[in-house]
C-alpha cells in the first residue's frame, strides 16, 4: 500500500525492509543520501516503525493508525502498545513524537 503512496507522490520507498531491524532504514538512507539524524520514520506500530527508527539512530515520529485492526493478533498487539507508552519512561517518550489521538 504505501508503494501507491510514494510513486503518487513521486518520492522513493523502501519496501521489505524487515522492521525492527536496521538494514532496511540504511539502504533507504544511503538511497537518499542522508544520515540517521537527517531522517524521521513516521509509523503507526511501536514494535517495527518506532523501535526500528530508533534503533538506526532516526527521529520516530508515532502517528494513529488509519483503521481499527480486525485480526485478533492485531489487536492484541496494539493493546500491548498503548501499555508500553503508559509505562515508558519521560526521557524515552520525548524522543518520539506522537501525532495522535490521547
Amino acid at each position: 500500500r504505501a508503494s501507491h503512496f510514494a510513486q503518487a507522490l513521486g518520492i522513493p520507498y523502501q519496501g521489505h525492509s524487515g522492521k525492527p531491524g536496521t538494514a532496511g532504514y540504511f539502504r533507504a538512507m544511503e538511497r537518499m543520501g542522508r544520515k540517521p539524524e537527517q531522517t524521521a520514520m513516521v509509523g503507526d506500530q511501536i514494535f517495527t516503525d518506532i523501535w526500528g527508527a530508533r534503533r538506526a539512530g532516526c527521529k520516530a515520529v508515532l502517528v494513529s493508525p488509519i483503521q481499527r485492526e480486525g485480526m485478533l493478533f492485531f489487536r492484541f498487539k496494539r493493546f500491548l502498545e498503548r501499555i508500553v507508552l503508559r509505562l515508558c519512561p519521560c526521557s524515552i517518550k520525548q524522543q518520539i513524537l506522537y501525532l495522535g489521538e490521547e
